[in-house]
């Protein structure tokens, strides 16, 4: 009988084959390929529209959520501690029977698309959105919502002091909730090859620190969200539901430190209602609402009896004062959007502002979640108790 050390390895490695080679074929849903669903056929049909609409949701740097895995695998893979006849050979041959099944896979799935005329060309568009802006029409909360922000308080600035001359039409570009490519005015316009770089920047000291110094499958799936805040928070043209690929590992984190969980009622919270403006219509503001009233009393009621903590007037369960007055900040920001911007008679001039408060008050809550959770996995030391993976 396999050992759990064996188990866990034979199923990382089913998950990784399974996320390489099946991630194309089942994007997530989007609101406006659900409309068609009826017209779908499965998957291998000459008769499927290719490429489904679904398409639209890839994005080329969330592939760099398979080097984790790729990291973990040859790690494993490789004897220790190192032997001393360790050379570039041996590592190459390992790298190369680790990818021979990771590369096999996605290329034998996809091998139809060489005989469908013009749909590869179709394919790489879709995977590698370069020529659809840095952000969606909604912005993601991330790091760029935040450069754009301060480059565009920055712009009229300037030019209400006449410092700096923007032609009008320029300037509502970028908050207009268009997809498309824009150049910004005061800070440096950013490019596809920057959002790669800063993103392998960001997620590569959490790959070294797991191939460094393994602590068990609790520091995996650390480094698989420390790679999935690198990847929402730097890639080019993230969407907003990419939250979720943070939020969903975190949550097997939760039950173990009070400071994980701490760090998931925030991003849960935060990530959750950025997800708001995709449910837009006036009847589904109640529902909306009452589904993260829900789960977010729920939630912080049950962290919070597992971890000695309850409900105060000061602060909400294991939340300190400024976390829970930010938390509590996402009630008045949603009084604006629904009921104060329209009675100020602001929708019709500044009809993008919601959005743009909803971004920026979400980024910053991820992108302290972000650094608060990095600096604690530099922290943990390892446990003496636990198995080594070989």
């Amino acid at each position: 009988m396999a050992s759990p050390p064996q188990v866990l390895a034979s199923k990382t490695r089913a998950a990784n084959l399974l996320e390489w080679g099946c991630m194309p074929l089942f994007p997530p849903a989007r609101r406006e390929c659900q409309e068609d669903t009826a017209n779908q056929i499965p998957i291998g049909s000459s008769m499927l529209p290719w490429p489904p609409n679904g398409w639209k949701w890839m994005n080329p740097d969330q592939k760099l959520l398979q080097w984790e895995y790729v990291s973990m695998l040859l790690e494993n893979s490789i004897e220790k501690p190192l032997p001393s006849s360790l050379n570039r050979g041996v590592l190459l041959d390992k790298f190369n029977m680790l990818a021979l099944p990771g590369t096999s896979v996605p290329m034998t799935a996809e091998q139809h698309l060489i005989y469908r005329k013009g749909q590869l060309l179709q394919l790489l568009s879709r995977l590698f959105p370069v020529k659809r802006g840095l952000c969606h029409a909604y912005w993601a909360p991330n790091f760029w919502v935040l450069y754009n922000v301060v480059d565009k308080a920055a712009t009229v600035t300037a030019s209400k002091l006449n410092l700096l001359a923007v032609e009008s039409n320029h300037t509502a570009v970028m908050t207009g909730g268009l997809v498309q490519e824009y150049d910004h005015v005061v800070l440096p316009s950013i490019t596809p090859f920057v959002t790669l770089v800063v993103t392998l920047l960001a997620i590569m000291p959490s790959l070294f620190l797991l191939w460094s110094r393994p602590r068990g499958p609790a520091s995996f799936v650390r480094t698989l969200v420390l790679c999935a805040f690198g990847f929402f928070m730097f890639s080019w043209h993230v969407h907003e539901k990419a939250i979720l690929l943070i939020i969903l590992p975190l949550s097997l984190l939760m039950l173990y430190k009070k400071k994980d969980a701490q760090l998931f009622l925030v991003i849960s919270t935060v990530g959750h209602y950025s997800l708001f403006p995709l449910l837009y219509k006036p009847q589904e503001i109640p529902i909306k609402v009452c589904l993260l009233l829900i789960y977010t009393l729920y939630i912080y009621t049950g962290l919070g009896k597992m971890f000695g903590f309850s409900w105060s007037w000061s602060s909400l369960p294991l939340l300190s004062q400024a976390e829970s007055l930010y938390i509590l900040g996402l009630v008045l920001l949603e009084l604006y959007n629904n009921v104060i911007h329209s009675v100020l008679g602001l929708s019709e001039r500044l009809p993008f502002l919601p959005l743009l408060l909803t971004s920026f008050y979400c980024a910053v809550g991820v992108t302290y979640t972000w650094i608060k959770f990095y600096w604690l996995t530099f922290q943990e030391k390892p446990r003496k108790t636990e198995s080594k993976m070989h």
